[in-house]
């Protein structure tokens, strides 16, 4: 009942079984359905700021505690970044991704990929900010609306050995070695992901495409 799917970068997804609603807590939250009660500490109350609520999770006293007491916006403390930033970003908010504006609203989702894309600094600056814009892709992608997003100019993904990028494609690609067979019951846990794939007609042999079908 529990997924774990990771990029290989910076973009981690957890997904349970809908029987665990409501029985699990911490830092992801208590699964729920109500984002106002996230933030429930240890104790069980409902912390007001995210430095108490992400302290009292602490698993070792080693761990430092948090304090944020005096935050400033990254767009603030890197003034340099911001117009990139929101420049960037815009993207969530803009035609191409219309079709999904009715299904996931969009402007929480560009807040989030300014703070993030005016936060990193110094190295894989725009991978925090393709990681942002994917997860609003992922939020569009599971309510059934699949936007090709990426260009050569923004967050470029590289296919290799006659790949194509796809932005839903199956969780558990076919190979040669289970071409034919049931999947998985963990790929059921996942409707789609983006990345790279075989074209119709062909499947996976090993690493690299394999023949017809």
């Amino acid at each position: 009942g529990l997924s774990v799917l990771w990029d290989g970068g910076t973009r981690v997804y957890v997904k349970l079984d809908p029987r665990y609603q409501g029985r699990v807590a911490g830092l992801c939250g208590n699964f729920d359905g109500d984002t106002e009660n996230d933030f429930t500490s240890r104790q069980g109350v409902v912390e007001p700021t995210s430095d108490l609520f992400g302290n009292s999770w602490r698993v070792s006293l080693l761990c430092p505690e948090v304090n944020n007491e005096d935050f400033e916006h990254p767009c603030i403390a890197n003034a340099h970044r911001g117009t990139w930033a929101r420049k960037r970003c815009s993207i969530i908010m803009q035609h191409l991704f219309a079709p999904c504006h009715e299904e996931v609203p969009c402007h929480q989702f560009y807040d989030w990929c300014v703070f993030d894309a005016c936060g990193c600094d110094s190295g894989g600056d725009c991978e925090c900010l393709c990681t942002a814009i994917a997860a609003y892709a992922e939020e569009c992608n599971q309510r059934g609306v699949y936007v090709r997003w990426r260009s050569q100019e923004l967050c470029p993904m590289q296919c290799d050995n006659g790949l194509e990028y796809e932005a839903c494609g199956p969780a558990c690609p076919q190979t040669c070695k289970n071409f034919g067979l049931e999947p998985a019951e963990h790929c059921d846990a996942i409707s789609c992901v983006e990345g790279c794939f075989c074209p119709d007609g062909r499947v996976l042999h090993g690493e690299l495409l394999g023949a017809e079908w």
